[in-house]
């Protein structure tokens, strides 16, 4: 999640909790709520103003409703006055988020400017980019081995990598296949699919185990995930995980679904 993005969520938490703060403070009574201690016995009074003149008077336990009353009129005073301090900063600094984007200030340029130009930072197409052409070696295919060509031109090991594969690239997302990449225990694994989250500037990994009715196949799997977990990447944040088996097979809307929330909000210019 992006920096706005995070300033957009805590923005709308704090509007409902003005929001409800305020719809509680409609009808309540005058005055506030004293406590004191004495004896180990606590002991309420009631503050407030009886012909400008300021009255202070002891509640009794019947009176429970007075005072539950004026502790949460207190609390929701507070919450009211804290939350709309907070969202007016919040308000600001949106607007001025929204309005200072570093990618558009380049792109606010004449096109033959730009090139011109040495941006104090890299824009989000090109640490794409960046990313995307730095060369690495995968796993080779043997001869022998299954494979089939994707839509990007290149072979994947199994009919159901091919359809992630032509999913990938009919949304416009990059990705490497069987990328290297190496875990917290020294061990180089080869994640199916690899992509470059722009927001966060880190790598979400895709793997694909189609033979989980194998039960070694399917260990492997479970130990593989295990690692992930181990070196710090996590399935739903980092790690997306899809499974098949002889009597389920991979489906369109499950891909279609996690390729939505997953990469399409941050690995897609």
């Amino acid at each position: 999640m992006s920096f706005i993005e995070e300033i957009r969520k805590e923005k709308q938490k704090l509007e409902r909790a003005y929001k409800k703060a305020s719809e509680r403070l409609v009808e309540v009574p005058l005055g506030n709520l004293q406590c004191s201690i004495s004896e180990n016995h606590v002991k309420f009074f009631h503050n407030r103003m009886v012909d400008q003149k300021r009255e202070r008077r002891y509640l009794r336990k019947s009176e429970k409703d007075l005072i539950y009353a004026l502790a949460q009129k207190e609390y929701d005073s507070k919450i009211q006055k804290i939350t709309g301090k907070q969202l007016k900063l919040l308000y600001k600094l949106e607007r001025s988020l929204d309005n200072a984007s570093l990618d558009d200030i380049l792109h606010e340029l004449h096109p033959a400017k730009q090139d011109l130009v040495l941006p104090v930072e890299l824009t989000r197409e090109q640490k794409l980019m960046k990313w995307y052409e730095k060369e690495y070696r995968g796993k080779e295919i043997a001869e022998n081995d299954p494979k089939f060509q994707t839509k990007k031109g290149e072979y994947v090991r199994s009919k159901s990598e091919k359809i992630l594969a032509d999913c990938f690239y009919d949304h416009g997302i990059l990705y490497k296949y069987e990328c290297p990449l190496q875990l917290v225990s020294g061990r180089v694994i080869f994640p199916d699919f690899t992509f470059y989250n722009i927001e966060d500037e880190k790598e979400i990994y895709w793997e694909h185990d189609g033979m989980m009715n194998d039960e070694k196949y399917a260990n492997n799997a479970v130990k593989k995930i295990n690692e992930y977990i181990k070196s710090g990447i996590y399935p739903g944040t980092q790690l997306i995980c899809t499974f098949e088996s002889m009597n389920s097979s991979l489906d369109s809307s499950v891909i279609e679904k996690l390729v939505s929330m997953y990469l399409i909000p941050y690995c897609v210019i």
